[in-house]
């Protein structure tokens, strides 16, 4: 709807619209991974033998190492979406991007070794954890080396190993139990407990094995399309809006 009217105002807030909800998607997955990390507690309903339900207060999901966890995760995309805005635009644009990447990658560098660090002390699952930590610190400090000397798809392509390393590393640390501190459950609430019937694993088996591939093919054929870089006089002019 942004284009929908020419008027500067109406621009400037899709654009705010979808700046604060990027943010907030960011800052919502960092604290809810960390949480995850941490554990968060869980214990069977009153009367239930199968519902668990979550026994930490509201403001519990908000410790330090959780907003830390959602402000790093913010950063982090914010670089990564710098280095992709750098490697498909050129000019003034591709410039700007160049340049914000350089000093966000710094803040990046510092905040994800911290948060990473203490995620390996304090909720660490062993050498594997501390390795992922060593490669995705050298992603993102490759990456930062690679964007200040113009070299925009290596700077990418770093940015998208760490975040895949990170992503192992959470998804590793939720392995069996899936996030949850099941100390006061009498029940688990794991990989086990939390499962879905055979019937609808198997169809949501199928499902992904049909689909999936058809997603990463219009992925990649997009991706081709696109491939160019573009500037401000790729920009068409405007128009009327139809009435």
């Amino acid at each position: 709807y942004r284009a929908k009217n020419p008027e500067a105002s109406w621009r400037t807030t899709f654009d705010w619209m979808a700046a604060i909800g990027s943010f907030i998607v960011a800052l919502v997955f960092g604290v809810g991974f960390a949480n995850f990390i941490i554990g968060m507690p869980v214990a069977l309903a009153e009367g239930s033998q199968h519902l668990h339900v979550f026994t930490g207060g509201f403001w519990s999901l908000f410790s330090p190492f959780a907003l830390l966890g959602g402000v790093v995760l913010v950063v982090l995309f914010l670089f990564h979406g710098a280095n992709f805005l750098a490697l498909k635009t050129k000019g003034v644009v591709h410039d700007r991007a160049e340049a914000f990447s350089g000093k966000v990658g710094l803040v990046a560098i510092v905040g994800g070794a911290i948060y990473l660090v203490w995620a390996n002390l304090a909720y660490g699952w062993g050498i594997v954890g501390w390795l992922l930590t060593v490669l995705a610190a050298v992603g993102l400090i490759a990456s930062w080396l690679a964007i200040r000397q113009g070299r925009d798809g290596w700077a990418f392509i770093a940015t998208t190993v760490t975040i895949l390393l990170v992503a192992v590393w959470i998804f590793g640390r939720m392995w069996p139990n899936l996030g949850f501190d099941n100390s006061a459950a009498a029940v688990p609430l794991d990989r086990v407990t939390a499962a879905s019937t055979e019937l609808t694993l198997t169809i949501m088996t199928g499902a992904a094995v049909v689909f999936v591939p058809i997603v990463l093919a219009y992925q990649a054929w997009s991706i081709w399309i696109f491939r160019k870089r573009i500037s401000t006089k790729n920009i068409p002019d405007d128009v009327a809006v139809a009435a």
